[in-house]
């Protein structure tokens, strides 16, 4: 019954109809998935921060981010780019080194 109304329009996460997700519905999913499971609650556009600031911090090329992220160029990864936690206690380190 379900394939008689499912459009296939190549989805990677298709609705259970096929068609595209409606983002506050997958939103209020992934949270719910989230508590269900005991996980802190984090927003998808969190991830894609933490994914991109990963990729910087790994030393990948912004044009090859960029690209990764569909952006057409690098000037969006500035909004995106978070210092990771052992960057941000080396530059702890290094600030204290320079004032004591």
């Amino acid at each position: 019954m379900a394939a008689r109304s499912w459009r296939d329009a190549r989805l990677v996460f298709p609705s259970r109809a096929g068609t595209p997700l409606n983002p506050s519905n997958a939103r209020e999913q992934f949270c719910a998935f989230q508590i269900e499971r005991g996980l802190t609650v984090v927003r998808p556009h969190e991830l894609r921060h933490t994914g991109i600031s990963i990729l910087v911090d790994a030393g990948v090329p912004d044009h090859e981010i960029a690209d990764l992220a569909g952006w057409k160029s690098t000037r969006m990864l500035a909004n995106y780019r978070h210092p990771l936690q052992p960057v941000r206690e080396a530059a702890v380190v290094t600030m204290g080194a320079l004032f004591g």
